[in-house]
């Protein structure tokens, strides 16, 4: 999946794990339940899963 931001997000694995290839990385990372990523405005990331998986995300 390909999401833009339109405001700074703050992205915390609640369950599961995301693999994130976050503005400006060659790379994946994975996060896993309790991890944040911080995606700043005006910018795309792209999210893979492999299994169940959820997230809450605060917009400052």
């Amino acid at each position: 999946y390909e999401f833009g931001t339109s405001s700074k997000e703050f992205m915390t694995v609640t369950s599961g794990t995301l693999t994130v290839k976050l503005p400006g990385q060659e790379s994946w990372k994975a996060f896993r339940q309790g991890a944040t990523f911080i995606v700043e405005p005006n910018q795309k990331f792209q999210v893979k899963v492999e299994g169940d998986a959820s997230y809450l995300c605060l917009y400052r």
